[in-house]
């Protein structure tokens, strides 16, 4: 059905019109045959006119004008009944237009009429023109331009093969009618009835057979459906195999990886990963580390890079060569001390340890690469062994190590916690980065806000961490940034005042980095007149006469004497903390430890 709105000024809306489109009829049929009757819907109730139109379109294959239209309407009621005889026009085809009307929008339907010639014709076959059109049986196909058009469907389901309509005798009820009445008077009465006085009460519906193609889907329907099942049992089946083979051959693996020892990548224990239990991804599935720990996993390719996780040698190769001299391990031991405290079981305490010094020791690479430092523990940086780009890559691995070790803690507040301490580090690295590239000078106060974010925030790591398996709930934060702070300034004052501390690093090398350590920030802050000190750090000089030029401003306008008495006071405050928090002798004895710059011996911080 097809609806033509040229221009709707109004709400009002289009009739709803329903009805055959495709009408089969016999040269045959008498005039007077109802051939369609036309039920349309209105929204609006408005009172519907039916009517016909011709179309102009010729489906006869020739140039003459298409002939009036043998059919007519009931403009009310909207039965379409045959006007003119048919004889003669046996085979042809012809397109008209059912329109309907509520006065104001009116609705247009196309309609295809096919002309069957009368059986025993001698007339040749005339050809459809419509049979030529791939999957429409014959069928004719509406317009595709069209536009706007709307198809409704009939009442019927459109999925059965279309009839031609078969005639049917209706006999209305007589009003005095007796047993002993003629049976060839009724049917006379009943076809003058049918024929002059009522055509709208007649059809035509002939049987015919169900297309061929009805038969074929009802065979293929059933041989589909059940290829279907079969296919799918046997994909179900496959699959259940290759489950139990992997299984199978899994277990065949692990077996074979219990036949030869490998070593690790080195004798410190914080990175004797024999001892780790953190979880392993193989195909989206956790396996634990211990099946390659023990003793007798095999490489299967004999290739320099195939070693079990972790114990990758060539790309670790940075990162083990900074732990051929290890430090003091001040922050294994602080772990230790908090124990006291918090006591936690002690493969949690080792795993902490470890996570820590993992960070301490991978942050080293990445600080001496951006100082351009030359020394670290006495021997030469590990960029200018194996470059700048494997340098970082060995620590940036270390650092997802470490938090893969956090995971194996199997607490759900483990792995944010890292994440708060790692960005509270980078938070105040990035600050002392910024205030060296820019030359900007920061004040005492800001100075203390980034140390205790960058060296206090690994502290406060450690013990977060182990708070989280004890039942000791107390606030060590304070003591955390105090213990950060002491060791920052330490370092810091190491660096410049101490001769033994070139045994470790070259000599003053916060001068050399441009670096504003504590010393240097008091020097600057408390005489601004006097530039020199701000322009030898600008210099970045590697001139031993001007660092020890340097050197000399900075104890003429007090800054050593200013720092070790910060120094003081921060030992002073850590102790009354330790008392405050009910003491700790293996805490004092740290703090004892790190008093050795108070008495002028050999106090490199490389702790």
């Amino acid at each position: 059905m097809q609806i033509d709105m040229d221009c709707q000024l109004s709400d009002n809306t289009p009739p709803t019109v329903y009805l055959n489109r495709n009408w089969v009829l016999k040269e045959t049929d008498p005039v007077g045959y109802v051939v369609e009757r036309v039920r349309a819907e209105d929204n609006d109730q408005g009172e519907l006119i039916y009517g016909l139109e011709p179309s102009t379109l010729n489906y006869n294959g020739n140039a003459e004008p298409q002939r009036p239209l043998p059919f007519a309407i009931n403009s009310t009621t909207g039965v379409i009944y045959l006007n003119e005889t048919l004889k003669g026009r046996g085979g042809q085809h012809m397109s008209l237009y059912v329109t309907v009307s509520n006065g104001i929008v009116p609705a247009k339907a196309e309609v295809y009429v096919n002309i069957q010639r009368a059986a025993g014709s001698k007339t040749g076959p005339t050809r459809s023109p419509f049979s030529n059109q791939p999957g429409n049986g014959g069928l004719i196909r509406p317009p595709i331009l069209r536009l706007p058009s709307l198809t409704i469907p009939a009442s019927s389901s459109q999925s059965q093969p279309q009839q031609p309509p078969s005639r049917t005798r209706l006999k209305p009820e007589s009003a005095s009618s007796s047993p002993g009445t003629s049976t060839s008077l009724d049917d006379r009465r009943d076809d003058a009835a049918n024929d002059l006085e009522t055509p709208a009460l007649s059809s035509k519906v002939e049987p015919s057979e169900a297309p061929p193609s009805q038969d074929i889907t009802m065979t293929l329907v059933p041989i589909a459906a059940v290829c279907a099942l079969v296919f799918g049992l046997g994909m179900g089946v496959w699959s259940l195999r290759k489950r139990i083979c992997a299984s199978r051959k899994s277990k065949e693996q692990n077996k074979e990886h219990t036949s030869v020892s490998v070593s690790t990548i080195s004798n410190d224990p914080s990175l004797d990963l024999k001892r780790w239990r953190s979880p392993k991804v193989a195909n989206n599935r956790y396996e634990v580390w211990d099946k390659e720990a023990k003793p007798g996993a095999r490489i299967k390719r004999d290739d320099k890079w195939e070693f079990p996780r972790h114990r990758l040698k060539k790309l670790l190769q940075p990162f083990t060569y900074i732990l051929q001299v290890p430090g003091k391990q001040i922050r294994g031991k602080l772990a230790h001390a908090f124990n006291y405290w918090l006591k936690i079981p002690v493969e949690k305490l080792q795993a902490v340890g470890d996570i820590t010094q993992m960070l301490h020791n991978s942050s080293l690479l990445i600080d001496d690469i951006q100082d351009n430092s030359i020394l670290r523990r006495g021997i030469p940086v590990a960029h200018s062994i194996y470059g700048v780009a494997s340098t970082i890559n060995a620590a940036n691995y270390v650092l997802f190590i470490a938090l893969e070790r956090v995971i194996s803690l199997n607490h759900p507040e483990a792995t944010q916690v890292y994440t708060e301490q790692l960005l509270e580090l980078h938070r105040g690295q990035g600050m002392e980065i910024y205030w060296r590239d820019n030359f900007i000078c920061p004040s005492e106060a800001e100075y203390r806000t980034m140390t205790i974010r960058k060296t206090g925030g690994l502290f406060n790591l450690a013990v977060r961490l182990m708070q989280l398996f004890s039942d000791c709930k107390e606030d060590f934060t304070p003591l955390a940034g105090i213990l950060g702070l002491y060791f920052q300034i330490r370092d810091d004052y190491c660096n410049l005042c101490l001769q033994e501390y070139t045994e470790n690093k070259s000599y003053c090398e916060d001068l050399s980095e441009g670096k504003f350590s504590f010393p240097i920030v008091h020097a600057i802050q408390s005489n601004a007149d006097d530039g020199q000190v701000l322009n030898i750090l600008r210099q970045r000089t590697k001139n031993v006469e001007v660092k020890r030029y340097c050197v000399n401003l900075l104890d003429k306008f007090g800054s050593f004497a200013y720092t070790r008495q910060i120094l003081s006071d921060l030992d002073k405050q850590a102790r009354q903390e330790v008392e405050r928090l009910g003491g700790n002798p293996y805490l004092m004895a740290v703090l004892d430890e790190l008093l050795a710059w108070k008495k002028g011996k050999n106090s490199s911080s490389e702790t």
